[in-house]
């Protein structure tokens, strides 16, 4: 548990130098937790996850993503995308 906390402290630390943030959100565990570190340390004012909605996310993972971000008052922006087609 002791590795865990100290990474999670340098991560948090990571953002001492940083004014703001824009995290690529999407919705995973990864960014979750950047979002999430980096509404504690900078600031509603500071930091915007975007998430992209499309038809490789599933609603309820969308949903779940957006219900995250409004219980930790984190800004978030749904931009629409296509999938690429091959």
């Amino acid at each position: 548990m002791k590795d865990i906390n100290m990474l999670l402290d340098r991560l948090y630390k990571w953002f001492e130098n940083i004014d703001n943030a824009i995290i690529a959100y999407s919705g995973g565990v990864d960014s979750t937790l950047v979002a999430y570190l980096a509404r504690q340390r900078l600031g509603a004012d500071g930091c915007l996850a975007v998430i992209s909605e499309s038809s490789s996310l599933k609603r309820s993972d969308l949903k779940q993503a957006k219900l995250f971000c409004h219980h930790h008052d984190i800004p978030i922006k749904v931009i629409e995308t296509g999938s690429l087609l091959i």
